[in-house]
């Protein structure tokens, strides 16, 4: 009888369709060989197809690039200002009545033109078209290129463009495995509530951020983070692939820091590292968008951070809910985004600016809403340059359109000006104290571009007297609030008003110029894309502020609703009652010579030039500049046979 096979160790039964087991000391016979290099061979293609599809990856990012629907939209709006910009030019340089209403109706045409979305999808499309082209030329061209050369012209060596090729893709390939993808773990930091946004707060989710991986180390597997949103959950797995994604938009060295995710949206740390300053990564906010694929729509914050070479990137994908409505006693002009505490502007020289459709014209409605509304005896004058929101506020406000009529605003202000300073000379004062009698005067210029083009030195010199009381007008409270949609020097504020200017509420902007005009370096205005959002400047608040939302009073039914006031008129020496006096002394004056000059009219009257402008066009009696000096040089002043009139 055969003895059964002796085992030393039990071997145990393998499952249907396992490998068997091998005792250790069994030696497989196998070509070593042939298994090394067919190995090798697994690992190079998996490697090339990798990274032909990582490049394939690349390319087709760069075509669906968000950035590029931004930059066309930037591009429609531009050229919508450069034609209003043209109209204007034309207008002051019309020397006819006939080019001056051609030139005035095309700038009517030109601010009507809104930003056409078909004409952005159609640059949007062909920008496209023409990646696409580049990204498919450029494998054509190495697949196909070398095989032309060889049969036509016979240049063989071309076709070690293959594996070069080859060699590059795969060298690159291996370099990103290698170094691995910045590991990034995402934490919500904890609410007072619990909760984020109105979403559960993860469990078993740390509540402070979490250092990201060092680079060289793999990535721990990435997973969706509970409670963020999908576009989050996007964005998140894309800061997994900083270091590739970064490098292949022209932000290589710029490392990633520590990533967490609150009730504002996602936050990320970046070290820019010897590569780039914060100062000049935030000019490449559109490309720091491309790489983490940010929808175009959501608003990205680049601000420094703790440390020198520190950027702070903010990626509002969350807002707090807040109720911005304007109602009666409402305070400020809106609520911190982040805190929801209001921001009050205080009183004086304010400066508002931002482009077409970023909320200005709701953010002045809120300041002269809240003059009227002060407790402090405060009046209103409203140079409304383009005539669209005057009707609005006729009965609260002193209204004035034509350039004739905001000149004569300006005059009667200015002698206002000068007589407050009288009056706290004499009683010793530093500053007005305001009075129902004299209250407190908020001079609201808007639009400021088409004022400055309507002014004339000689003609209609509005600017000289709007300039006097932006010098002077803050210790005899007259504030003046400058309104703009083009912060540009010369074009949509004068130079020597924007230096006085200390206070600014800045809404979006039409361009990285615009925004360093009235703010300086380092305000993001000009990449927002939302509307009544706004920053401060001049009032405490940095430039890592959150933005202001603007209390909404767009309803006309709201303002028109606000209490009617007297208009205010200047009621002093000079004015149209007590004016007679100045004609008397410009005749007596003027004697028998063939005119007065308006110097000697100042020192008789003890006012300026425009006070004597005031006071003799009361009587509509204007300077010319072909008066005479009694000994016959001509200047500046009135005529005799205008002083005379009827007299004569």
């Amino acid at each position: 009888m055969a003895q059964p096979e002796r085992h030393l160790h039990p071997v145990p039964d393998t499952e249907a369709g396992a490998a068997p087991l091998v005792p250790a000391r069994q030696h497989i016979h196998t070509p070593a060989g042939r298994s090394w290099f067919a190995e090798q061979g697994q690992i190079l293609g998996a490697l090339l197809r990798s990274g032909v599809g990582r490049h394939a990856h690349l390319a087709g990012e760069w075509i669906a690039d968000p950035a590029v629907e931004t930059q066309a939209r930037l591009g429609a709006e531009s050229r919508r200002v450069r034609l209003q910009v043209r109209a204007e030019s034309r207008i002051t340089k019309a020397r006819t009545d006939a080019q001056k209403a051609d030139a005035t109706n095309a700038l009517a045409r030109a601010q009507q033109v809104g930003v056409n979305e078909l004409e952005i999808s159609v640059r949007t499309a062909v920008t496209r078209a023409c990646r696409a082209l580049v990204c498919a030329s450029v494998p054509v061209g190495v697949t196909a290129g070398p095989v032309y050369l060889t049969v036509t012209q016979g240049e063989w060596v071309t076709l070690l463009a293959w594996p070069g090729v080859a060699g590059y893709l795969l060298v690159q390939e291996w370099a990103a495995k290698k170094n691995g993808a910045s590991a990034v773990r995402a934490t919500e930091a904890p609410s007072s509530r619990g909760e984020v946004s109105g979403r559960p707060v993860a469990a078993g989710v740390s509540g402070s951020p979490v250092p990201a991986g060092v680079p060289g180390e793999d990535a721990p597997p990435t997973r969706e983070i509970v409670g963020a949103t999908p576009v989050e959950n996007r964005i998140l797995e894309r800061l997994t692939e900083w270091d590739a994604l970064a490098r292949k938009r022209g932000l290589a060295g710029v490392r990633l820091g520590e990533v967490t995710l609150d009730e504002s949206g996602i936050c990320v740390v970046l070290d820019t590292h010897n590569t780039l300053t914060p100062a000049a990564l935030t000019k490449k906010t559109d490309t720091v968008r491309a790489v983490l694929g940010v929808p175009t729509a959501t608003r990205i914050e680049i601000t420094h951070g703790d440390i020198g070479d520190q950027a702070m990137v903010r990626i509002r994908t969350r807002e707090k809910e807040l109720d911005t409505t304007w109602r009666p006693g409402c305070e400020g002009i809106g609520a911190d985004s982040d805190t929801g505490e209001v921001v009050e502007l205080p009183k004086g020289r304010k400066l508002i600016a931002g482009t077409s459709g970023s909320g200005k014209s709701v953010l002045l409605r809120v300041v002269m809403a809240d003059a009227l509304c002060a407790d402090e005896p405060t009046t209103v004058v409203y140079i409304d340059g383009k005539g669209e929101e005057s009707a609005l506020w006729d009965g609260k406000a002193r209204v004035a359109v034509e350039p004739e009529e905001i000149l004569q605003v300006v005059r009667e202000l200015v002698a206002e000006s000068q007589e407050r300073r009288d009056a706290m000379r004499a009683e010793k004062a530093a500053t007005w104290a305001p009075t129902k009698e004299r209250p407190r005067i908020v001079v609201v210029v808007d639009e400021g571009a088409e004022v400055i083009a309507v002014d004339h030195p000689d003609d209609l010199p509005i600017l000289a007297g709007l300039r006097s009381l932006a010098r002077t007008g803050r210790s005899r409270c007259i504030d003046l609030v400058w309104c703009t949609q083009k912060p540009t020097l010369g074009d949509g504020i004068d130079r020597q008003i924007n230096g006085v200017m200390e206070i600014r509420a800045v809404l979006r902007t039409a361009g990285d110029t615009e925004t360093r005009q009235v703010l300086g370096t380092r305000w993001p205005n000009h990449t927002w894309t939302g509307t009544g959002l706004c920053v401060v400047k001049g009032t405490g608040r940095e430039e890592d502020q959150s933005p202001v939302r603007v209390w909404d009073l767009s309803d006309d039914a709201q303002v028109q609703s606000l209490p009617d006031r007297d208009p205010w008129h200047y009621r002093g020496p000079g004015s149209p009652a007590a004016g007679e006096s100045a004609l008397e002394v410009a005749r007596r004056l003027c004697g028998a010579e063939r005119g007065v000059h308006t110097a000697a009219l100042e020192a008789e009257l003890g006012t300026d030039t425009l006070g004597v402008h005031t006071a003799m066009a009361a009587f509509g009696i204007y300077p010319d500049k072909t008066s005479f000096w009694a000994e016959g040089t001509k200047a500046r002043g009135y005529r005799r046979e205008a002083l005379l009139g009827d007299e004569q």
